[in-house]
Parts: C-alpha cells; structure tokens; sequence
C-alpha cells in the first residue's frame, strides 16, 4: 500500500468560505483597514468598560469583530488578529471574537485555533460553523478519530446537507482507514460521504460555492475509490479498477467544462491535470495486476501524448496570458499590450476550438473586452480594431464535433474502461 494513502486526509479541502488563492489576471486595488479607527473603537471600549457602560462597550467591541472579518477577507490576517486579541483583552468570552480568531488560526494555526474553539463551543455548543472549523483542525492535524467525532455531530445529527462537512468527513474517514490497517469497510464509508457531498452538489445547480466545488469533489470520490479498488485487490482480490477509471473520466468531463467557462484560471488547469495523474494511476495499477495484458501499456502511451496536447498548451497559453496581465498593470493606458492581450486569448480560444474541440466563447469575449479597451485608448485606430475583432471571431469557430466526439471532450480522449 503506497505512503499517499496513509496521508490521504492530510490535506484540508473544500472549505466553503475559502476564496480559491490563484493568480489573478485583473489588476485590483484592495481596501486597507483604518487603524485611526481601530484606534478609536478600542479607546471607546476601553473607557465604557472602566465606566461599567457594557452595552456601549459591546457596541464598540462588534465594530472592531466587523473590521477584523474585513481585515481578513483581504489577507491581512495580522491586523485582524491583533484586534481580536485586544477584544478578548477586554473581554474574554466576546463570542464574535473568539469564533472569528479561531477561523484565523485554523488557516495558520490550527492547534491554536482548536483552543478558541473549544471556548466558543462551550457557549453554543450546536454551532455548525465552529463543529466543523475544530473538525478541518483535527484532519489538518491528522487526529482523525477526534475529527471524525466533530464532523459526524454536524452531518448526522445538525445538518446532513453539509458538502464540505462531508467531504472532510469523508477524508478524515480514509485516514482513520488507513490507521486501522486499511479497514476496507472503513474506507468504503468514507467513499460514501464524498459520494453523498457529490450528490448534493450535483443537486444543487443554483448554488455557485456547490458548483465551484463539484469538480473537485469528483476528483476526489474518485481517488478515494481508487484506493478503496486497491484494499479489495490486496484482501479479496475483487477490485474494479474500471469503476475508478469512470469516476476519473467523469471529473475529467466536468473540469472541461469549467476549462471552457474559465480558460485562463490555471487552478482549473490544474484539476485537469489531476484527472490525467488519477486514470494514469489506476492504468498503472493495472500493468502491475496484469503484467502480460497489453492494453493498460496502450492507454498509458496515449494519456502522455493527449496530456502533453491539452494540460501543457494551456498552461502555455495562460502563462501568457498572466504576464500580459502584470504588464498592463505597470501601464494601463499603452493599447499595444491590451492589443496583445486580445493576441493572447484569440491563440487561446484558436487552440480551444481547434485542438480540443471545446467552445471557445468565454476566450473569445475576453480577446474582444481587450481589443475594446485598445479601442478607447486609441480611437484613431477604431476601424483597425473593429476588423480585429471581425476577423479574431471568425478564426475562433469551434471545430464540427465528429459523430463520436461530443463538444467539449477531446476526440483523443482515453476509453474509460480498465477492464
């Protein structure tokens, strides 16, 4: 049994209020805190406290818990800290205090943040958010079985629609799994959970944090059955490595989707190239269970190819993308390089439609808000532009899909079948 499983719910995942951190391809300008307010506020507590005025205390006290959550939505988690901190200095059971410190240190500290928690529990002891902040801390930590009591308590007994308190359920289960000797029943439950937060997700087409998630989500129901495959190889010998193969290729189906709406993201280039590693894996689980079958060789030879077409050319082309990106933030009023911007997605969205047979459209409209913003800066070329983007448009039709080659998937794509 490879040393991946036994690390299996190591990492803490699927954290529904955590923004994915990828590079940007916008310039943003982020707001700063006010630290002569921050100054203010602690003053005004501190005086109404001395003063016994609680209720304005109070009120100064939830400002600063506000200023802090603003602090750490844009990373400045020191700042934030450092208010919280002087809260509790007044006032050492301040509930929004010590549940907000403890989100921080669960992202930097987490054995830190489980103590605030446990604080915060005493309080409200049914808080879904803190049930499942102390449970990510007990998987990030590897405590799997206390992890697993916390997050059992959210998803069976408060709320059993939690994906993310399922999903890290799940991992938290594979952990334990794999403490246990590789408990086969174990670890098919926790193939169950993430089975289940897919199911919700996939149930849930209106929600945009569910639908952000799934693709992940299958990503990992389908590693977690690889190895699932792999237990029942070693014990009974009843594996279906075919079964991991489909999970695979269906995540690798939705990531294409995701390529498609968002082509210049590299983290959803990313899933895809985990896509690629989890059916190379299993394929090369294979040559080791049959070593005289050829086909799973076969397969093996043409994912490098297929991988090398699709995840490297992309990641070549966003690249690119993202240094056009950091250029137009040293200067953005020179048109030459939204001009080469649009160069940038128009080979994008050429490759898209060419090369993977995907719709290009999403890259498209990003060339043509280029070209756009060339157009305003350099008005006197107006014509030139607007017969680039005539022309970018009419080069970036998606290829006709043939009658075994659905839009979207790649006609090179491997079969889904290990048997």
């Amino acid at each position: 049994m490879t040393k991946a499983l036994a690390t299996l719910a190591v990492v803490l995942c699927l954290i529904a209020a955590a923004a994915a951190q990828t590079e940007s391809v916008e310039p943003t300008e982020e707001p700063k805190i006010d630290q002569q307010q921050i100054r203010v506020l602690l003053d005004k507590a501190r005086e109404a406290t001395l003063l016994g005025k609680t209720a304005e205390a109070q009120k100064s006290l939830d400002e600063l818990v506000e200023i802090a959550r603003q602090g750490f939505s844009i990373k400045d988690s020191e700042v934030s800290t450092s208010i919280l901190r002087s809260i509790l200095d007044l006032d050492p059971r301040h509930m929004g205090a010590l549940f907000n410190l403890a989100e921080i240190y669960r992202h930097t500290s987490p054995l830190r943040a489980v103590n605030y928690y446990n604080l915060y529990l005493e309080a409200n002891p049914n808080s879904q958010a803190a049930l499942f902040g102390r449970g990510s801390c007990y998987l990030g930590r590897e405590a799997y079985s206390l992890a697993i009591a916390d997050l059992k308590r959210l998803v069976q007994e408060l709320n059993p629609n939690h994906i993310p308190g399922l999903t890290n359920l799940g991992l938290a289960t594979a952990g334990r799994a794999a403490e246990k000797n590789y408990d086969p029943e174990m670890m098919k439950e926790a193939v169950g959970h993430i089975q289940r937060a897919v199911e919700l997700a996939e149930a849930s087409p209106e929600d945009p944090t569910a639908q952000a998630m799934l693709p992940d989500l299958r990503i990992r129901l389908a590693r977690l059955n690889f190895n699932y495959q792999k237990i029942l190889e070693q014990g009974s010998g009843g594996a279906n490595f075919g079964e991991a193969v489909k999970l695979f290729g269906d995540a690798m189906k939705l990531v294409r989707q995701h390529v498609q709406s968002d082509p210049a993201n590299p983290e959803t280039i990313n899933l895809l190239s985990q896509c690629y590693d989890g059916i190379s894996g299993v394929y090369d689980a294979e040559t080791q269970r049959n070593p005289q079958d050829p086909r799973p060789y076969l397969a093996l030879a043409d994912l490098v190819l297929i991988r090398t077409k699709e995840v490297d050319m992309l990641y070549a082309h966003v690249r690119s993308i993202i240094y056009l990106s950091r250029a137009i933030q040293k200067n953005p009023e020179m048109a030459n390089l939204h001009v080469a911007t649009a160069r940038a997605y128009e080979n994008l969205a050429r490759f898209m439609a060419v090369e993977l047979r995907m719709n290009p459209q999403a890259a498209v409209q990003k060339a043509i808000e280029a070209v756009s913003e060339a157009k305003r800066l350099d008005p006197q070329r107006a014509d030139q532009y607007d017969q680039m983007v005539e022309k970018l448009v009419a080069a970036t039709q998606p290829a006709k899909p043939t009658a075994d080659t659905p839009q979207g998937e790649s006609e090179t794509s491997p079969a889904l079948n290990a048997d």
